[in-house]
This record gives C-alpha cells, structure tokens and sequence, in this order.
C-alpha cells in the first residue's frame, strides 16, 4: 500500500509538472502572437511628398472694404462700405498658388491676386479722399480695387501618424493694396475728378494647419494664418491679418495628383501712422471659395 502510494504521489507530480510546462508554452505562444498583432496594427506614418505645386482660383463671393484719407488737414469721408456705397463689385476671381519642398521640415512659396471693378453710383452726400472732392451730392462714384500677396514660410511637423498631421509654420509675407476712386457730377458728363492710394507692408506671420486623412483617397484640412499687431516703425498702427482655410482634397494615381476645394475667410486692415494732418484707414474681409490642383512628387 505504501508502495502504491509513492508510485501514485510521483505520477501526480510528474503530470503537474507537464501540465505546468505545457500551460507556460501556450501563454509564451499567446503572447508572442498578441505581441505580433499589437506590432502589424500600427501603420507607419504617412510621408508627404517632397515637393508640392498647387494651383487655383479663388472665386471671391462676399466682401466688405472701407476706407479713409485725410490729406493736409481735409478731413476725409468715412466710406464704410465700398461695396454698398461707391459702387465697388462685392465679387472677384483671383488666381492663388503654393509651392512648397520638404517633408516634416518643409520651406516654401505663395501668391494671392485679386483685381474688383465698379460701376457709377450715385451719392447722397460728398465724397472726399486724400484731400480731392471726388464727388459733391448727388454725383456718382465707382471705385477699383487691386490686391496682391507673395509670402515665403517654413514648415514643421512635429506631432504626425498614419492619419492625422499637426503643422506649425512661420514666415515673411508682402502685401500690397492700390485704391482708386472716381467721380463725376452727371454721368452724360466727361469730366471726372479720381485720386488713388497705395500701400505695401512687409510683415512677419505665423499659423498653423492640421490635417486629417482618413482613407487612401482622401483628406480634409483646416490652416490659419495670422499677424495682429503695432507696427510703429514702418508708420502703421493696428495692422491686422487673418487668413482661415478649411478644405478638402481628393488623391489619385498613388498621391502624384489631388483635386481640392475649400472656403477662405480673409481678413487685411492697417492704420497709417498720423503724419501732420494727413492719415490713411483702410480694411478689407473677403469670403471665397477656391478650387485647386495639386500636384505631388
């Protein structure tokens, strides 16, 4: 009996022990393939390409200007809506453009145009701008308006996946803004009286874009760039610039080739320095839809 009971005890040992054996195998195995499926889920971060050229037009649909010039001590009209009220187009077609080169650390280049027309229309009192009675009451006015931006930035992309980019840039943009107001007293009439004003302003700006792409095929994105403050030394006070996208972009042929659209809000206003008795206020907001072509290697 004690016999059979050794043999018995040694028997239960030995299977124990297998079975330890064993069950520490499965989980070893368990864990190499929980391991391993962990390991393929991650998708690599998607690069972008290093070069991309994108190409559009910005259909302008809704705008507001304003403007002010006084000029050796003649206070001038605050026109507050050129739009509404000296008879500037409220619409406009511009071509914009962006080259760009890098991958996370990117630098590149931008252009924004945009040239409104008018037509006369009749005022309900005087008009005057940088000192020139444009026109008395009841004259009529049209006014022209030409817009152009050219900007170089650099790009950085710290936080990126498979999915999903965050970008932050900074950069140098130049603008340039040209007013031309003209009037008359009847418009049978030849002889007009017009002035005009420019300006331009180099300034630095920053933003950033974050981007999601949730399939192959396509992407949406939302970018702000922006500039809001003195800048006394270049004779301007209360410079504003404010540029808010929000788009998307289909992709064809392994991302050599996207199409896109998105909505603009632009906003762009700078007061000059008072010089004497002389001062130019001015501000523009457009809103606008772009459609663009991109291109990527």
């Amino acid at each position: 009996m004690r016999a059979g009971a050794r043999v018995f005890g040694g028997v239960a040992c030995l299977a124990a022990a297998l079975l330890a054996t064993a069950g520490e195998a499965r989980a070893e195995e368990a864990g190499a393939s929980f391991d391993e499926w962990i390991t393929l889920d991650e998708d690599p971060v998607r690069e972008p390409p290093w070069v991309k050229i994108q190409l559009g037009l910005v259909g302008w649909i809704e705008s507001r200007s304003r403007i002010r010039g006084d000029r050796r001590g003649v206070v001038g009209t605050e026109l507050e809506n050129l739009e509404q009220g000296q008879g500037l187009d409220d619409s406009g077609v511009g071509p914009s453009w962006r080259i760009s080169v890098g991958q996370a650390l990117r630098v590149g280049f931008k252009g924004d145009q945009l040239t409104r027309g008018g037509s006369f229309q009749q005022q309900d009192e005087a008009v005057i701008f940088n000192g020139v009675v444009i026109a008395g009451p009841g004259g009529y006015v049209r006014t022209r308006f030409e817009f152009l931006s050219l900007g170089a930035y650099a790009s950085w992309s710290p936080i990126a996946g498979a999915d999903y980019r965050l970008t932050f840039l900074g950069g140098l943009q130049y603008f340039k803004l040209a007013l031309k107001l003209t009037g008359t007293a009847e418009l049978s009439n030849p002889r007009v009286f017009s002035d005009q004003a420019a300006g331009e302003l180099l300034s630095p700006i920053f933003g950033g874009q974050f981007e999601l792409r949730p399939f192959d095929a396509l992407g949406v994105y939302t970018r702000i760039e922006f500039m809001n403050w003195s800048w006394a030394t270049v004779g301007l006070k209360d410079a504003q610039y404010f540029d808010f996208r929000l788009g998307g972009r289909v992709f064809f042929f392994d991302d050599l080739f996207a199409f896109g659209t998105e909505y603009r809000f632009l906003l762009l206003a700078a007061k000059t320095r008072s010089q004497g008795s002389s001062r130019l206020d001015g501000a523009v907001g457009l809103n606008g839809l772009s459609l663009f072509l991109e291109f990527r290697f």
